[in-house]
């Protein structure tokens, strides 16, 4: 009798997953990771743009008013709290632009204008409220600051006079500082533009600020 030999053993055949299989896990994960990058990004960039701006008005007024106004100091900086009285007392067409170089008058380029802000300050303490920035708005959104070149810039809510009283108390003389006075920082903004609302803050005191609306 003749008998057939089994066929040699042979193994069975398996196939390697492919790389999408052996990567689904982490695959799965990938979309999860990014949104919470992406959420943890905006917070973080809305933070930084919350805190680099005028974005949480302490006080407000209208043209003409006395306000109390308290906006916080900078603790990194050991800075007291501001605390002062406040008035919008005039928006000036006409104003004198006054070059900071020169320091002789400069006639604004055609389609510009300059308008002085006036502003009084009381029960104030002039070296909490130096610089200080002060903007103007119009009726479309635009931004108006004092322009680097003006001789304001730097005098925006205490004037040259209390500034050079405040250099005399840092070299040790005994000066007294006055409790008020008025500024008139100078703005240069289109001819046509319709301004409503003045703006004051500290970059130190960020996101705080002071708004005062005009007559529209």
């Amino acid at each position: 009798m003749t008998t057939t030999a089994p066929p040699p053993f042979a193994p069975k055949q398996t196939q390697e997953p492919g790389w999408w299989r052996r990567n689904r896990g982490w695959l799965l994960a990938v979309p999860l990771a990014i949104a919470v990058f992406v959420i943890g990004s905006a917070s973080r960039l809305h933070e930084f743009w919350w805190a680099a701006g005028p974005h949480e008005q302490v006080a407000s007024g209208r043209l003409g008013e006395v306000i109390a106004v308290e906006i916080n100091g900078a603790p990194r900086f050991d800075e007291p709290p501001k605390q002062f009285q406040l008035a919008l007392t005039a928006l000036e067409d006409d104003a004198a632009w006054i070059d900071s170089f020169t320091e002789e008058p400069v006639v604004p380029p055609d389609g510009v204008r300059a308008v002085a802000a006036r502003l009084d300050f009381a029960d104030a303490e002039p070296t909490d409220l130096a610089s200080c920035t002060v903007a103007l708005l119009d009726a479309d959104g635009n931004r108006y600051l004092v322009d680097d070149g003006n001789t304001d810039h730097i005098y925006q809510c205490v004037p040259e006079e209390v500034s050079e009283l405040l250099g005399d108390q840092e070299t040790g003389d005994d000066v007294r500082l006055p409790a008020s006075w008025s500024t008139a920082p100078v703005f240069l903004v289109p001819e046509d533009a319709r301004i409503t609302t003045l703006q004051l803050y500290w970059e130190t005191a960020l996101p705080e600020y002071v708004e005062l609306e005009l007559p529209h």
